[in-house]
């Protein structure tokens, strides 16, 4: 199943819960289609649980939350794809400022603007990979302020293969 999304801002009030296999794709890319949090607390952009789910052509910003307990500012992925998106503008306490992956794939996506700001357990500014594979990804400018570090990516599992990941940085 494909589910096309024409241009403009979607302000949600609830993650977007991709848990079957379909195809969310926006045809005019993510300058033009941008889910962005509507102000409702602890809200991230998507939450995707499926093998063959694939998210694609979005620019997903605008979290500032400080529950520490919190993964995925942007999406969180314990399956699917996630393609030719811009994670940006994302800001939280918890694990994986833009991304939280615990599987899946997120490729061709930049990932920059994000940040992690709890000091015992906040890591990965831009993207906290358990498991999964990222690959060509630009995660820049990201920010950590934890003494655990990563932030661009931290990784306890999982691949990252041909990013760039330059200028991002920590306490």
């Amino acid at each position: 199943t494909l589910v096309c999304v024409s241009a403009g801002v979607y302000r949600v009030r609830a993650p977007i819960d991709v848990n079957k296999g379909i195809v969310i794709s926006a045809p005019g890319g993510p300058q033009g289609t941008v889910v962005n949090n509507a102000g409702a607390g602890s809200v991230r952009c998507f939450s995707i649980s499926h093998s063959n789910a694939v998210v694609a052509g979005f620019t997903m910003t605008g979290m500032n939350i400080i529950d520490y307990s919190y993964r995925g500012g942007g999406v969180m992925m314990t399956a699917g794809t996630v393609t030719n998106c811009i994670i940006t503008d994302l800001h939280m306490g918890g694990r994986g400022g833009g991304v939280y992956m615990s599987g899946g794939r997120l490729v061709d996506s930049v990932i920059s603007g994000n940040s992690v700001t709890e000091w015992n357990e906040g890591v990965g500014g831009g993207i906290c990979l358990v498991d999964g594979l990222v690959e060509r990804c630009v995660i820049t400018n990201n920010f950590v302020t934890s003494h655990q570090g990563g932030a661009g990516v931290h990784m306890s599992g999982g691949t990252v293969r041909n990013c760039l990941i330059s200028a991002n940085r920590g306490l």
